[in-house]
């Protein structure tokens, strides 16, 4: 599958099982984001794995479009540094094309 295919056929999920993710899984998951390339290899995210039942519910409750997350088996916040914008830039950039 190429990467044009891939985008264009991706499947969204709003409901999860209740199936538990294997603790080996969860760590390829979190390997792959690390691993994963940035703007001048800044590195500028951290990963929080939440797999707690009340806090996983905490966070579907406080967020403004993920209370989907609520059913599932454990969730990944991204964290970025605001110093490093480049995804702010890319935005500015695709609108001025348009």
């Amino acid at each position: 599958m190429d990467t044009f295919e891939c985008i264009t056929t991706k499947l969204d999920t709003r409901e999860f099982s209740a199936e538990d993710v294997p603790a080996e899984l969860r760590s390829n998951i979190l390997e792959a984001a690390r691993l994963s390339g940035t703007g001048l290899n800044t590195q500028h995210w951290r990963f929080i794995q939440v797999d707690s039942k009340q806090n996983l519910k905490t966070l579907a409750e406080d967020s403004t479009s993920g209370s989907w997350v609520r059913g599932a088996n454990f969730a990944i916040i991204v964290l970025t540094n605001p110093e490093y914008s480049f995804h702010l830039e890319a935005i500015r950039k695709s609108v001025d094309i348009c």
